[in-house]
């Protein structure tokens, strides 16, 4: 069974050696991707733009959009689970403004982003960033399909503070329902051999419970941490998708 450390109630950690090998690892592609955010930004005339056109840019989630390294710990993991970048097919589930496709894009990826916020696409739209995909604004658990993507579609499937988080759009009827109908896509939409990677879960949450919800969808769950600002942050990298007959 997947090895867990549960030092604090909610807490998904792995063993102390291997976080600190992860955090030393993630801090070198840190450092590479604050290089990157210096001359990749979201520009306040971008922004100045939107609001001009009737888009009210929630702007703490824009600036936390423009961040890459913010995705240090995310991309180490893809990268070291689908064998680099060049070539893969990668959807970016709730994508804010697109500066982690733009990057996977700029690294020979076919990185698409699917975002629920319209004022964060005309952003976005503003910056170059044209395979932001508009999504619906609810996700809907009688939907046949949430993701509009044909089956097998997928190297990779990324998400960051929404799957198994208080994300508005997930607040569903139960508990967990949202992120249920998210984890059942994703599973369709991937190939066999893609890997999902859930990052910002709410580390109150029973890790066990989630557990038992993503083997539903997936064979294999990975349980994993990484390190921001001394905080650290739950993730769950999932394989081996399970395809419904």
């Amino acid at each position: 069974m997947t090895h867990i450390l549960h030092a604090k109630k909610g807490e998904i950690i792995q063993s102390r050696a291997q976080i600190e090998k992860n955090i030393e690892r993630y801090k070198k592609v840190s450092r590479t991707l604050k290089r990157y955010d210096g001359h990749k930004g979201i520009s306040m005339v971008a922004m100045d733009l939107a609001r001009k056109r009737g888009h009210i840019v929630d702007e703490m989630e824009a600036n936390a959009g423009r961040k890459l390294h913010y995705y240090s710990g995310v991309l180490a993991e893809m990268s070291k689970r689908i064998g680099g970048f060049k070539g893969k097919r990668v959807l970016h589930i709730a994508s804010s403004t697109g500066i982690l496709t733009r990057f996977l894009q700029d690294r020979k990826a076919l990185a698409v982003g699917l975002e629920f916020d319209e004022s964060l696409c005309h952003v976005a739209r503003q910056i170059g960033n044209r395979t932001i995909i508009r999504a619906d604004a609810s996700l809907r658990a009688n939907a046949k399909h949430i993701l509009p993507f044909s089956n097998n579609s997928f190297n990779c499937l990324v998400t960051d503070r929404f799957a198994f988080s208080k994300y508005k759009l997930l607040d569903l009827t139960k508990e967990h329902e949202g992120s249920q109908e998210i984890l059942k896509e994703a599973a369709r939409v991937l190939n066999p051999k893609g890997v999902f990677i859930i990052s910002g879960v709410d580390p109150y949450l029973d890790p066990h419970e989630l557990i038992q919800i993503c083997e539903r969808y997936f064979n294999k769950v990975e349980p994993f941490a990484y390190a921001e600002n001394k905080i650290l942050i739950p993730c769950f990298a999932l394989s081996e998708p399970k395809k419904a007959l």
